[in-house]
């Protein structure tokens, strides 16, 4: 889906907050949950942005 396309490229992102968030949870758990967390991170975020508007 669009929003795991999102978290593939925000993991490969240079010095960022999400992909930090992805090398750790690789490490733990393995590429394609860590993608998916982190797609579940990146709608949290869109979520509480939106929500605050």
């Amino acid at each position: 889906t669009t929003l795991v396309q999102c978290a593939k490229a925000a993991a490969r992102k240079k010095a960022s907050y999400l992909q930090a968030q992805f090398h750790r949870l690789r490490a733990r758990r393995g590429a394609k949950k860590a993608t998916g967390a982190l797609a579940a991170s990146i709608l949290t975020t869109v979520y509480h942005n939106a929500d605050q508007r």
